[in-house]
């Protein structure tokens, strides 16, 4: 699940694909409206679709055995869709991408060398509705 140009882009299917030992069949499905409502603080609201979208899937039949949530938008909703849905692993990327980053620089020492600690955060938001959380 992910957002339209990621998924006509084809990166999951292509990545997943080159390690698909197991011949896995891999849908990608466009979920556009979810992000503006996460945005919008809407997220029960986001919840309850992208429940909606899975559970299309598995109304059909399909066996759904795993779910990347491939926006980190959608990382907000791993918790009530993990308990929603117990029997599907959900890959959050505020999960998986932190770690895979320091095993990654773990392997090269020559970019982790340049890179600087202690430094200072900027964060950019899209849309125009901020909210300040304690």
């Amino acid at each position: 699940m992910a957002t339209e140009r990621t998924v006509s882009a084809g990166k999951y299917h292509i990545e997943l694909g080159k390690r698909n030992e197991l011949n896995t069949k891999i849908i990608s499905q466009a979920a556009t409206d979810l992000v503006p409502l996460i945005e919008n603080d809407e997220l029960k609201a986001a919840v309850q679709r992208a429940i909606e979208y899975i559970s299309r899937y598995l109304d059909r039949g399909e066996v759904v055995d795993g779910v990347i949530l491939g926006c980190t938008h959608y990382s907000l909703l791993v918790g009530e869709l993990r308990v929603c849905f117990p029997d599907i692993t959900f890959f959050a990327q505020t999960e998986v991408i932190p770690s895979k980053l320091q095993m990654y620089l773990g392997k090269h020492d020559e970019i982790k060398s340049k890179l600087t600690t202690g430094g200072t955060l900027d964060t950019f938001l899209t849309g125009k509705k901020y909210i300040e959380r304690e």
